[in-house]
């Protein structure tokens, strides 16, 4: 007699094929939702490679110089390679291409600012030069004039030597002028300002005028009415050499001032000699 026939021994009559189609049908009408596998992503290899590029940009930057003819180049590569990451890493990522682009930016703000401070360094150190140089030109222009001036005083006072020397002049002694002043000022200063005087005096002492650039021969009156006060320019002071207190000699000049003392300016010795009168013939 016949065994009846289970389940089991349906499913071993029923072909294969057919069992795999009814258990995807019962797989696709199942209540429970399907799980998926995420796909992986891949590594972004431009954002790797800017991280790379922009740390060794950053490190170089910060060498004086050489961070900015070589790290800035190298920063500038590593910020676009990171740029171009950021575009094309939408699957594999953009974190490391914006990580790379961040420190490559870095790099490059420490490059300009090493430039920044080279140029105005030189730009400072540029006018300083500048303000240097102009002051030795001003320094030098200036010496220029003062020597120019100078020489131009020397040859004028060498002229008013020259012409008081060759001048007919008015020959007095030094007591004589006193006198006359003393006695009428008026009329004395009638007959000697701005004329040539030939003086013969004793010199007292000699006196420095540096608020003139000259010296003086002074000669002091004994009873203190005036004194008479004749006066060397520098470059011709020389004329005093030899020349000391007691002494008599003979002096021209062009009576200029007035005040406590009898001035004459511009002098020139004409002769020198000892206090006994005696005189000899100067330069």
């Amino acid at each position: 007699m016949p065994r009846p026939r289970d389940d089991d021994d349906y499913e071993d009559d029923v072909p294969r094929r057919r069992r795999n189609r009814d258990y995807q049908d019962e797989e696709d009408y199942s209540d429970e939702p399907r799980r998926r596998t995420p796909p992986k992503k891949g590594v972004n290899v431009l954002g790797i490679i800017s991280i790379i590029v922009g740390i060794l940009g950053l490190l170089i930057s910060l060498i004086p110089c050489i961070g900015l003819f070589v790290g800035l180049p190298i920063a500038i590569i590593g910020l676009l390679l990171g740029v171009i990451g950021i575009f094309v890493g939408k699957e594999s990522g953009r974190g490391l291409p914006i990580t790379g682009s961040t420190v490559s930016f870095v790099a490059i703000l420490i490059s300009v600012a090493w430039f920044a401070y080279g140029y105005f360094s030189v730009k400072k150190a540029q006018k300083q030069a500048e303000a240097e140089m102009q002051a030795s030109r001003l320094e030098l222009d200036r010496a220029a004039r003062d020597a120019e001036k100078q020489e131009n005083d020397r040859r004028e006072l060498d002229r008013i030597r020259t012409e008081t020397r060759n001048a007919k002049a008015v020959q007095v002694t030094a007591e004589q002028l006193i006198d006359e002043f003393t006695n009428n000022m008026n009329a004395a200063m009638r007959r000697y300002t701005n004329q040539i005087v030939e003086v013969t005096i004793k010199v007292s002492d000699f006196t420095e005028r540096p608020e003139f650039k000259a010296k003086s021969i002074r000669f002091k009156d004994p009873a203190g009415k005036f004194d008479v006060v004749c006066t060397f320019k520098e470059h011709i002071r020389d004329e005093l050499n030899g020349i000391k207190a007691g002494d008599t000699v003979v002096l021209r000049g062009k009576l200029g001032f007035m005040g406590e003392v009898i001035g004459l300016v511009n002098c020139t010795v004409m002769q020198k000699g000892k206090g006994t009168g005696k005189t000899k013939k100067g330069r």
